[in-house]
């Protein structure tokens, strides 16, 4: 019987001692080599604090690069994919701005500006439906962002839907009452509406506020000849070839002399546009045409003066 007990003994000393080299040699393996230890992930926080600095620093592309990561991580994240976003915005990249603003609408969506940015982008990228419910969004969530207003009007007016328009722009206008950009949009969606008087108006208010912008001088000059008030529109248009010495505002000039009978004025603006285009053949034609009126006209002059 004791023979028995120490043959068990033995035998289990033997499992135990086997056991013990298994696992020693399991946690051996298990051990990494000190020279080839992996570096520890950089964590998502780490990696906004990081981005942030290079962009205060003025590094936008080290920034994007930490940013990006950072919200791979953490994808619910909201301050790392804001900062992305106005990056992507600032460096001109529309698209990829729009799609960190499109997300950020579902995290956060009653922060009223991230419905204001991806407007902004799809309207710069031609994308005017969804620019639309996004300006629409924004104003719901703040009804006196005269930007976001301003900006549907002008979306309105791209996609031809004038009477929306001319109502957005009006809230605009009354939201900021010193916004050229504004009022000189007010303007195109009145002259476009139909309402020439009140569109004048508009376009009078935008240059008050900001003189040097031609295209609203232009489009001041055009309504008035629309009006047919062709002698108005003469001294806004010789201001404007003073800012803008162009072939479209030279263009827009000499038509206002014709109308308002001035030929002296006309050909020298159609000899201007011949100088600046000699190969423009139509202003060659509207030149020859306004020398042959001009000669019938002396010539009867030099008539009844004979008579």
């Amino acid at each position: 019987m004791i023979e028995m007990y120490r043959k068990r003994l033995k035998s289990w000393i033997v499992v135990a001692f086997a056991g013990t080299l298994g696992l020693t040699g399991c946690h051996k393996t298990a051990m990494p080599n000190a020279t080839t230890a992996p570096v520890p992930a950089v964590a998502a926080g780490d990696l906004y604090l990081a981005g942030a600095a290079d962009y205060q620093n003025g590094d936008k592309d080290k920034a994007v690069d930490e940013l990006a990561i950072s919200v791979h991580q953490n994808p619910d994240a909201v301050m790392p994919r804001q900062l992305l976003a106005k990056i992507y915005l600032e460096k001109n990249d529309y698209a990829k701005a729009a799609d960190q603003f499109q997300v950020l609408t579902k995290l956060d969506p009653y922060t009223q500006p991230n419905f204001y940015e991806l407007g902004y982008c799809q309207q710069l990228l031609n994308q005017l439906p969804q620019a639309v419910s996004n300006y629409q969004q924004a104003l719901q969530l703040d009804p006196r962002d005269a930007k976001a207003a301003t900006n549907l009007g002008v979306v309105y007016l791209s996609l031809n839907q004038i009477g929306d328009a001319v109502k957005s722009l009006d809230v605009a206008t009354q939201l900021d009452d010193k916004s050229w950009y504004a009022w000189a949009s007010f303007g195109i969606a009145l002259d476009a509406h139909g309402h020439a008087r009140d569109a004048e108006q508009a376009f009078r208010r935008s240059l008050e506020l900001d003189v040097s912008q031609t295209s609203t001088i232009y489009k001041l000059g055009s309504n008035l000849l629309s009006q047919g008030r062709a002698s108005e529109a003469v001294p806004v248009l010789q201001e404007l070839v003073k800012r803008d010495d162009s072939i479209r505002s030279h263009k827009k000039l000499a038509e206002a002399f014709v109308a308002s009978h001035d030929l002296a004025g006309a050909t020298a603006e159609y000899r201007k546009l011949v100088q600046l285009d000699p190969r423009n053949y139509q202003m060659i034609n509207a030149l020859a045409l306004v020398l042959i009126e001009r000669y019938e006209k002396e010539a009867e002059f030099a008539d009844n003066k004979k008579t």
